[in-house]
Formats: C-alpha cells, structure tokens, sequence
C-alpha cells in the first residue's frame, strides 16, 4: 500500500491479490494519515471478505503509521481507532493478521503499484468539510514553519561565496568532512571568525600582520 501528496492532496492506494483500490485521504491532509487511509481501508476489505483468508500481511512504508495502529494506547485520531477496532474483530474471527515494514520507492511491484493507485486517489475530488484532527494540525504548522524557514535561510545565503562548495565536499570520514565544512562556510576556529565573536582581540596573521586569518589565507601561510 502507498500514498501521494499532489498540491495539498493526499490520495491513498492498496494493491493485492484479493483486491486493489485507490481512495482519497482529503484536503490540507499528511502523508500520515494517507498512509493510514490506506490501512484503515484495507481492514475494512479483509472484514468484507474475512472468508477469502485466514493469513493476511498487510506491507506498508510508513512505520509511524504501523506504531501507531500497533500502540494500544490513546490513539490520535479517530481513523486510527478505527483501524485498531476492525484489527480487533478480524482477530476474534480467528484471522491472523500482521502489520509490516517495507522500504519505499526501491522498486518492489506491489508497492510500485499501491503508490501509482494513490496518485489517482489525489484526483478525486476532495472533501472540504472533513474535520481536522489535532495531531494533523500540528503536523502541518511544523511543516509550514520548517518551509518557510528553509526558504528563507535559502534567499539569505544564495549569494554566499560558500554556498557552491558545499555540494563539493568529499566524502570522507565525519571529522574531516566537518573540518572542511566550518573552513568552507567560515564558521571556523580561526582568528577572522573567532575576532567576530569576540573571543579573539586579533583577526591579524601572527606571521606576516597583515592579513586576517581565514581559509582563503591559511595556504599562503
């Protein structure tokens, strides 16, 4: 099973040997609750056709979306009880049932699938009046403040002298990858850098006097 987000649109999709859908999870919706859209629909399927089975696996790569189905306690929406209910009842049937892992967009089939039924989950037409649930709310506050921010930190440094050699830095041991990062970026233990921050009195070479110690002159020296 899979979902999409397309514009604002979170569409849900589950593909299996018994059946295979695509639904819509809402407007202004996470990828959570796409993902548990999925899942909630699923139960209700194997519920209907609870005498096709005894064994059902139910694959997913969302594993907040299992951890929340699978944690008995308070749960934070009311899709999310539902699915525990239903989960309940398909095991009094005598029906086993697992929730499980799997890594997502690495080419398996059934997910490949699942996720190209959930992209046409996003063309329906959105229900506007679906209440929010307060977990939603603030997934998607955070989500706006950490765009927002990330635009703006982005509009600040485009026209940092460092900006281009960060996506050059080597892949080396973390060590020496952090070193070339603070030399790259200026925020670095050397005098130029220290000096703003007031910890230095001096930005002056102790060998020449002249220059300001920073990366640029460290080869020179």
């Amino acid at each position: 099973m899979g979902h999409i987000e397309n514009q604002g649109n979170v569409g849900a999709g589950v593909y299996s040997e018994l059946f295979s859908f695509y639904a819509t999870a809402g407007q202004n919706r996470t990828s959570f609750e796409g993902e548990i859209e999925a899942i909630r629909t699923t139960l209700c399927q194997l519920f209907c056709l609870d005498m096709k089975f005894t064994k059902a696996v139910i694959l997913s790569d969302s594993q907040s979306a299992i951890n929340s189905i699978e944690n008995r306690e308070t749960h934070k929406t009311a899709e999310i009880k539902e699915c525990r209910k239903i989960y309940e009842l398909l095991r009094e049937k005598n029906k086993t049932l697992v929730l499980k892992w799997i890594p997502g967009h690495c080419g398996i089939k059934g997910n490949e699938l699942a996720d190209t039924l959930a992209e046409k989950g996003t063309t329906i037409l959105q229900c506007m009046d679906r209440p929010m649930s307060f977990h939603t709310m603030k997934a998607l506050i955070r989500r706006e403040f950490k765009t927002s921010r990330c635009n703006e930190l982005k509009t600040r440094t485009k026209e940092k002298q460092w900006i281009v050699a960060l996506s050059d830095i080597p892949d080396w041991p973390r060590i020496e990858a952090v070193a070339e990062f603070r030399l790259g970026t200026g925020h670095d233990c050397l005098a130029k850098h220290l000096h703003r921050l007031g910890i230095y009195t001096q930005f002056t070479c102790p060998l020449c006097n002249l220059q300001s110690i920073h990366s640029i002159h460290m080869p020179t020296m």
